[in-house]
């Protein structure tokens, strides 16, 4: 693209562009700009200055090609994408202006002024484009770069975001697509709105939503490979399903090799009249899912279940069943109690009332029960006809989570396709979850673990919408503290991939169980086990996926209370650092609304986490009495 002199002379005017005034140093410091925290003009032009004289030398270097269509762009936006452009200290870049005959007025005459100026700009005409594909196919021919992106006419880019990319792929030459995290500007943008922090390429959150960037670099063998059309999922006509169908495309080939880059390198603003995936007619967009849904996953039917704003959901959900068969997966439910008989009971009703096709078989546990009516009151239950399969064992050993369902499952589970762990003190409130969750588990084997949301009681408010590594201050040992996903901003009523699920209600294969060892014994006999398999799970190349879309009750530690648990949560971070750093750096969160480098209401206030799902009456007058009892007792005890 550019040879060594025309680099050196490249690198003179951008120094002195930088540092004087100019059109580049006024949108400098005009933008506030993150990569993880704001940056001082001054400051910014510091580093930049050095960045370029190392990458003028830099070995290996990368060639990016930007793609950018003239039909969502006015002159104003051009422009200000083009400085963000002329401001990279990485200087190897080119952008391909596409005209497909439907550019607004006046912008020809931008163009060609920028053309004469900068030879790195370049327009490539398509009159008559037979679908927005077309348009694009004739830019990938014209571009030159070894990565290619997409970005619209409205973009701005940070200075100093090829210049990352490209550090990151000269680190590690197997990496053939990169994308980054964004931020969400003003019209003017002169104000962060909000952070977008984006996952890794996941095909289970693709199948939901386009959740990669804007900006994303892509290899050209991997673009001109998995662009081809797959089977019978031909590319869609519609511009607004362009970038997410390439995305899926990538995902599903299996040969994309992704890297996630947490900084933030693209900012986005609104532009009227840019395709978006909410301006598609609904029944385009299901015909289209529906069709990548049916060559992922052979041998099932799919129901897609539009977002709507009573649910809280932002993107569809994907319910899967047997095509053309019966499919009975059986599946070992493991429920240990201690005393708290009614508790326990309401938890099997909630059981009873699934709506599924499994052979389910409820093995109830009674760990060291102290009440003599506990047995009496259960074992009365379970003598009524019950629609599924009970079983009733002692385990008469000392607490130990990890070692009673290690147990249980070695002595039930054998023949077992599927295993559940649901604690006593959670109540299933939608009648699909263990459908869904075996379902997708039989039809997912890229899938480790799948949990569900689950409420405190009482109101709306979500007490765990996926495990994640919080931000923020640090336990004494030095370590970042675990938590519960909890607000709609971290897409709790949605489906998608978590860290990990809590084994308060958690399915997996027991053959994905004993593969990964079982759960641990010794270090974490009492907390964190959970977390541990998911990590473990994680390492193990699988994926964790939450359902927000399906609904419990957790009377959280209502049976055995709260105790100390330092020593598994550092042996958790001993054995696990790693993975829980780079998971922390790579959550699914919109973060915002932002003021100088922190959002403002982060995290949101509790009573704002969710949206309110509807409990029958009996159940809200026991939680209200239930609480006031625990208040009651609370102030007499002090």
């Amino acid at each position: 693209m550019i040879d060594d002199r025309e680099l050196a002379r490249l690198a003179d005017r951008y120094r002195a562009s930088i540092a004087g005034p100019s059109p580049e140093s006024r949108l400098l410091s005009a933008v506030p700009w993150f990569l993880g925290w704001p940056a001082e003009p001054t400051c910014l032009v510091r580093c930049l200055r050095h960045e370029v004289d190392r990458f003028v030398e830099a070995p290996c270097p990368a060639t990016f090609s930007l793609i950018a269509p003239l039909s969502d762009a006015s002159p104003q936006r051009l422009d200000d994408l083009i400085l963000s452009l002329r401001l990279q200290s990485w200087l190897r870049w080119e952008l391909v202006l596409v005209d497909a005959g439907d550019a607004a007025e006046g912008m020809t005459a931008a163009v060609q002024e920028w053309t004469g100026r900068d030879p790195r700009i370049r327009l490539v005409e398509v009159p008559g484009a037979a679908a927005p594909a077309g348009a694009r196919d004739a830019a990938v021919a014209a571009a030159a770069g070894e990565f290619i992106g997409f970005v619209d006419g409205s973009s701005l880019l940070h200075p100093c975001a090829l210049g990352i990319l490209a550090r990151h792929l000269a680190a590690d030459r197997s990496i053939n697509l990169v994308h980054t995290n964004e931020a969400e500007v003003d019209a003017a943008a002169e104000r962060v709105v909000r952070f977008l922090y984006r996952p890794s390429l996941d095909l289970f959150t693709l199948l939901r939503t386009n959740s990669v960037g804007r900006l994303a670099m892509v290899r050209r063998d991997l673009l001109l490979r998995a662009s081809l059309d797959l089977g019978d999922v031909p590319r869609p006509r519609h511009p607004g399903l362009l970038d997410h169908d390439l995305m899926i495309r990538f995902a599903a080939s299996g040969l994309a090799r992704p890297e996630g880059v947490p900084f933030f390198l693209h900012y986005r603003r609104a532009a009227p009249g840019s395709p978006s995936c909410d301006e598609v007619p609904r029944e385009d967009r299901e015909a289209w899912l529906g069709a990548w849904l049916s060559r992922i996953y052979p041998g099932m039917s799919a129901s897609i279940l539009p977002p709507s704003p009573e649910s809280g959901q932002a993107f569809p959900a994907i319910r899967l069943r047997p095509a053309g068969g019966r499919c009975r997966p059986t599946l070992l439910a493991i429920v240990p109690f201690r005393d708290e008989a009614d508790l326990t009971i309401r938890c099997l009703e909630s059981i009873e009332r699934q709506r599924h096709e499994l052979s389910l078989e409820v093995l109830l546990v009674d760990n060291r029960s102290q009440d003599p009516a506990t047995t009496a009151r259960i074992r009365s239950w379970l003598a009524a006809d019950r629609r599924n399969a009970y079983s009733f064992v002692e385990y008469k050993g000392p607490f130990n989570y990890g070692r009673m369902h290690n147990a249980a499952i070695g002595a039930h589970g054998r023949g077992r396709d599927l295993v559940l762990f649901l604690n006593n003190d959670v109540e299933l409130i939608s009648e699909d979850c263990l459908q869904t969750m075996a379902m997708h588990l039989m039809a997912d084997a890229s899938c480790g673990f799948v949990g569900i949301r689950l409420l405190y009681p009482g109101g709306p408010a979500v007490q765990h919408g996926g495990i994640k590594v919080c931000d923020g201050a640090t336990y004494v040992c030095g370590f970042h503290p675990l938590g519960h996903s909890s607000s709609v901003e971290e897409y709790v009523n949605d489906e998608r991939v978590a860290m990990g699920v809590t084994f308060a209600c958690a399915m997996t294969r027991r053959a994905t169980f004993q593969s990964l060892g079982g759960l641990d014994e010794v270090l974490m006999p009492n907390a964190y086990g959970d977390v541990d398999l998911c990590l473990r799970a994680l390492e193990a190349g699988l994926r964790n996926h939450y359902f927000g879309t399906l609904v419990g009750i957790h009377h959280e530690s209502r049976t055995r209370g709260r105790s100390v648990e330092d020593a598994e949560f550092v042996a958790l971070y001993r054995r696990h650092g790693m993975a829980l750093a780079r998971w922390r750096l790579g959550v699914f969160a919109s973060r915002g609304p932002a003021e100088g480098c922190r959002p403002v209401g982060w995290p949101p206030d509790q009573a704002e986490a969710g949206r309110p799902v509807l409990l029958p009456l009996r159940y809200r007058i026991a939680d209200r009495i239930h609480g006031a009892v625990k208040r009651i007792a609370g102030h007499v005890g002090r």
